[in-house]
């Protein structure tokens, strides 16, 4: 009897089990049937469709970003390299992929595939929290929903979107569950992203934007050249930079991108502005360029706000030349942002990146690093263990605002900008007689001898710069003729224009002035020819044992007038009061010279010129 009870009761545990396996197979069943159809499937397709929304969004600010959606820290640049990590695009901070830090070294932050579908995944994880149920709720459903693990895949033509989140709805009467969402998100995201890739690496390999600017720079800004004239010949470097800005925006804003162009045959077609390309299923690939964007442009050779190229030829012992001729050579840094962005329908990728001109020559390829006068160095700067406390006053006593710069042997390291009571502080390298460099608007700059690793205190003064405006008297009478002024003093040297730029600022002190004035001529240079003849080597055996020859050119010199040239003029030297100065206008007066007819004449004035002298006008 006992023997049977137990089997009785194994008889009856089997059954709990077999039905509790069966049961749960049974509710699993109208669980699927339920998350798939049926009363619950507007809740599980509307998850669905907010999966979708997120991901496009997430898409869409990956895009808009360069490939980036989360927030990077930014790094301010510099005053010689203004760019930081990230461009400022309409309200977006966009990190640049090709940028120059603020200590002059070049950067690169190129995303990778997996490391924008890492973002995306956690754009859209983080968000589906957010999915609200609340209609449905209000119809009487429980809805519960557990934390989502997203996965992401970008193709060509798609993402697709993988999330692993339990979603479970209750009614009265039945419920239902589902945990795995898988869609297609239609987008042209991975194709943008693979050419827009394409193109950066073609343009580190092959620097078109900066062969572009390049030629840009040559064709709108004076950089090499010469002009037959007696006249020195100015531009406003305001003007020359505005010009080299709007040359760009014209020039790149026409690139095109195509590699099968030159296999193309077309005489109507400027192939000069295709690159080598290929751009598939993009409807647009531009370069875009805005003088807004953060950037430096730099001349050297300057004259304060001109460039000047002053004439040869026309000084006492250069007669037998025969002409006058203005020879120039200006020195430029470029240095400005630029937006690749290509476009397919609705969706578009873009990406910025510096263009880099430096001393007239483009960057080389994959270049680490650039000089920048007065730059950041990364070795003795990084090195800055001695404490300064610079106080910053200009000639009457008064706190300045200034930059302070310490400057070690051929390194420039920045300490700061002044406070409101003239003082910075900051940490300079340990430096026997390093300079203090100090500029500040408004006041001449200044710089002294400072050995950092024995002294931390500095009082510097500066002087006051102030506005004047400068006219001109020829015999005593007021000339708007073209002329230049030139004060060549200690502390500063300027150069005013009459009549477009009579407006300078000095500081008082001594000054060495010259006056330059010139007229319209008529100065007819006839066409002449010589021979000049110079030793070279014989041919033959001959030239092996050093043997010569006589070799003779043919020099020819076309005819040209002289229209302008120095009509009146003088130098000398003069004191500048602080009260003269703030009067804010004084004159300078010198003598008329004959007005040249002939080449010998002209050579007349310029030896009269020299024992002219000047005198300046209180008013």
């Amino acid at each position: 009897m006992e023997k049977r009870g137990q089997v009785t009761i194994f008889v009856i545990v089997a059954l709990v089990v077999v039905a509790s396996i069966a049961s749960y197979f049974i509710i699993r069943s109208i669980i699927d049937q339920d998350s798939s159809s049926g009363e619950f499937s507007d809740v599980f397709s509307y998850y669905e469709e907010c999966i979708g929304q997120y991901a496009k969004t997430g898409i869409s600010i990956a895009g808009s970003k360069g490939g980036f959606i989360e927030d990077l820290d930014y790094e301010p640049g510099s005053e010689y390299a203004p760019f930081g990590n990230q461009l400022n695009l309409q309200g977006s901070l966009v990190p640049y992929w090709y940028t120059i830090k603020g200590n002059g070294i070049s950067n690169e932050n190129v995303p990778t595939l997996e490391s924008i579908q890492n973002q995306l995944n956690g754009y859209i994880g983080e968000r589906l929290s957010g999915c609200s149920f609340d209609i449905y709720r209000l119809q009487g459903l429980d809805i519960s929903l557990d934390n989502a693990v997203v996965q992401t895949s970008i193709n060509q033509e798609s993402v697709s979107v993988k999330v692993r989140s339990t979603l479970t709805v209750v009614s009265d009467n039945s419920s239902a569950q589902r945990t795995d969402f898988d869609l297609d998100v239609p987008t042209k995201f991975g194709s943008l992203f693979s050419q827009a890739k394409e193109i950066y690496e073609y343009q580190q390999n092959n620097l078109f934007l900066e062969n572009y600017s390049y030629d840009v720079l040559r064709l709108y800004a004076p950089v090499d050249g010469v002009e037959i004239q007696c006249s020195p010949e100015t531009w406003v470097i305001q003007d020359v930079f505005e010009n080299l800005q709007s040359g760009l925006s014209q020039n790149l804003a026409t690139i095109k991108f195509d590699g099968d162009y030159h296999v193309k045959s077309s005489l109507d077609d400027d192939r000069y502005y295709y690159v080598d390309v290929n751009t598939r299923d993009v409807d647009s690939a531009q370069v875009l360029y805005d003088p807004s964007w953060p950037s430096r442009f730099e001349v050297y050779g300057n004259e304060g706000s001109l460039l000047v190229a002053r004439p040869v030829g026309d000084g006492q012992g250069l007669n037998s030349l025969g002409f006058c001729y203005v020879p120039y050579h200006f020195v430029y840094d470029m240095m400005f942002s630029t937006v690749i962005r290509l476009s397919s329908q609705e969706d578009i990728f873009q990406f910025p990146v510096v263009v880099v001109i430096d001393k007239n020559v483009p960057r080389k390829a994959y270049q680490s690093s650039i000089s920048i006068d007065y730059g950041d160095s990364s070795s003795l700067c990084e090195a800055s263990t001695q404490q300064v406390s610079v106080q910053v006053r200009d000639s009457d006593g008064a706190v300045a605002n200034a930059n302070v710069r310490y400057k070690c042997f051929d390194q420039t390291c920045p300490v700061g900008e002044t406070n409101g009571n003239g003082i910075v502080s900051g940490n300079i390298p340990g430096c026997l007689n390093g300079f203090i460099e100090v500029d500040s608007e408004g006041h001449s700059s200044g710089s002294f001898v400072f050995s950092s690793h024995n002294t931390s205190n500095a009082l510097v003064y500066i002087e006051k710069e102030y506005p004047i405006n400068v006219s001109l008297l020829v015999d005593g009478l007021n000339s708007n003729n073209l002329a230049f002024i030139s004060f060549a003093g200690d502390k500063l040297s300027r150069q005013a224009v009459i009549p477009d730029s009579p407006t300078i600022g000095l500081v008082q002190g001594f000054y060495n002035v010259t006056v330059y004035q010139y007229g319209n001529t008529s100065i007819r240079i006839p066409a002449s020819s010589s021979q000049q003849c110079v030793e070279a080597p014989a041919g033959g055996l001959a030239g092996l044992f050093g043997s010569t020859r006589e070799q003779c050119y043919d020099i020819s010199i076309p005819a040209t007038t002289i229209e302008s040239a120095l009509t009146a003029g003088g130098k000398g030297e003069i004191y500048l009061t602080k009260e003269l100065l703030e009067q804010g206008r004084f004159s300078i007066s010198v003598q008329s010279l004959p007005k040249p007819n002939s080449i010998d004449s002209l050579q007349t004035n310029y030896a009269l010129f020299e024992t002219q002298g000047v005198d300046v006008i209180y008013e």
